[in-house]
């Protein structure tokens, strides 16, 4: 089982809401100074994890002003934000997801791999009626939130099976509106282009049907984030 912490968004970073803070968070947070305030839960050893923002981001600001373009636009759709193993995919998304709820936007993260296993436990034949009422209630959140990021796509296992594709295509057709945010290491091309590529190592076209990748590049915006991985500096 989880070992699950609440955590507090106020005064510019996370903080770890302790037990004796009661109900009234606004109230009891030592660090609060009037503004919004922002609670979700998270695992013990998201620590690190949780406090990405755009502040801390180690990179140019250039990556950070397309995101807050793309999220203001009414034209573009989906935004692909893709490089290699430790360049800030993920520290973006995250950041991104805090910045659009201090915004008062319903966003949903969630990591592909996770994604697979909410996908298996909302199936008809789990008999855990508790597990699958929670799994399809979080799909019906990510079918309405006004942002959805999936962090991670076509890099696991997890998601490289006709199960996930599936799902994935149903969960995406679902979608009538919103913005969808998209992580990966992997390349994507149109489906023409892909046809004619004679490699075609690398690329989510090898992993997901011409749909899917429809879809994703559905009015689109890429970010390529380049660099050496900043885990190892």
């Amino acid at each position: 089982m989880q070992n699950l912490k609440i955590y507090v968004y106020c005064n510019g970073k996370w903080h770890i809401k302790s037990s004796g803070w009661g109900q009234d968070t606004a109230n009891l947070c030592p660090a609060f100074t009037g503004e919004k305030i922002i609670e979700r839960v998270e695992e013990n050893n998201t620590e690190n994890y949780i406090n990405k923002t755009f502040d801390n981001f180690n990179e140019t600001d250039n990556e950070i002003n397309k995101i807050k373009s793309f999220l203001k636009s009414e034209k573009i759709k989906n935004l692909l934000l893709k490089g290699t193993t430790g360049t800030g995919k993920t520290h973006l998304a995250k950041a991104t997801e805090l910045y659009s709820m201090i915004n008062s936007k319903h966003v949903e993260f969630i990591m592909a791999p996770e994604l697979y296993h909410i996908f298996l436990e909302s199936e008809t034949w789990n008999k855990d009626y508790e597990e699958k009422n929670n799994a399809k209630q979080s799909l019906s959140s990510f079918e309405h939130a006004e942002i959805l990021i999936i962090d991670d796509l076509g890099c696991k296992k997890e998601t490289k099976n006709k199960f996930f594709s599936t799902n994935l295509l149903l969960l995406l057709e679902k979608r009538k509106k919103g913005k969808l945010i998209i992580t990966t290491n992997l390349n994507i091309a149109d489906n023409e282009s892909f046809i004619k590529m004679k490699n075609k190592e690398g690329y989510l076209n090898s992993i997901y049907e011409p749909r899917i990748i429809s879809r994703l590049l559905e009015k689109c915006q890429k970010i390529s984030l380049v660099g050496i991985d900043n885990r190892l500096k």
